[in-house]
Order: C-alpha cells, then sequence, then structure tokens
C-alpha cells in the first residue's frame, strides 16, 4: 500500500501526489521536476501493481522491482545504472523480544523510494 508520495525541494514538502497516481502521472510529475526536486514514494506491504506503476514512472529495472517485491531479501547494495537499490533490515526492541523488519530504499537523483515490511 502506498503510505505516501509527495514533491521536495530543498527538503520542504512541496505538493502530494494521489496515491492512486497511474504510471503516465507520476511519468509526468517526475518529468515536471526541477534540479532541486524530488519526489518520495513511501510504501508498505507491497503489491505487484503498485510497484510496477511505480518502476514503469521511474524506469526501473524489473529486476530492481522484483527484489522490492520479493520478501526475505539479504541485506545488500545494488548499483544501476542511474540509481541504487538498498535492501537492509531494522531491528526493534521490545522488552525481551527483539523483531526485524525489512526496508528497501531506491535512491537516485530525483526519486527516493522506499518500501518496508513488517512493522
Amino acid at each position: 500500500m502506498i503510505i505516501d508520495c509527495a514533491v521536495y525541494r530543498d527538503g520542504a514538502r512541496l505538493t502530494t501526489v494521489p496515491k492512486d497516481a497511474s504510471s503516465a502521472d507520476l511519468s509526468r510529475t517526475v518529468a515536471a521536476l526541477t534540479d532541486k526536486e524530488f519526489i518520495w514514494i513511501g510504501i508498505s506491504d507491497p503489491n505487484p501493481p503498485e510497484l510496477e506503476t511505480i518502476g514503469a514512472a521511474l524506469r526501473l529495472h524489473p529486476l530492481a522491482v522484483e527484489d522490492m517485491l520479493e520478501p526475505h531479501q539479504r541485506p545488500k547494495v545494488e548499483r544501476y545504472r542511474d540509481y541504487v537499490l538498498v535492501s537492509l533490515r531494522a531491528v526493534h526492541y521490545a522488552d525481551d523480544d527483539v523483531t526485524t523488519s525489512e526496508i528497501n530504499v531506491s535512491l537516485g537523483a530525483r526519486f527516493v523510494v522506499t518500501v518496508r515490511r513488517g512493522e
């Protein structure tokens, strides 16, 4: 599920992008970004149509989209032509219990996509 999608400039939130934006809408938003702007899309427990839409709009490699969809990825850093994909685990401590969750971050010059699982 897309939790949030917004455009930022110089660290300040400018505008919110509809969570149900189509690939074409996201592509137009990305194409209209200035050099000082980027789009940040936050996703929790993703489904294939959401990530395929985002992947098409941001021109993410199919293997990167697959890695973001597939749970239980090992921690790693994958470099692609225009961006990097980081897969990692977050550790949560509660009393005597320790749990982990997964986080994937795709970082390009004009976008950040964060995918979280298990929170």
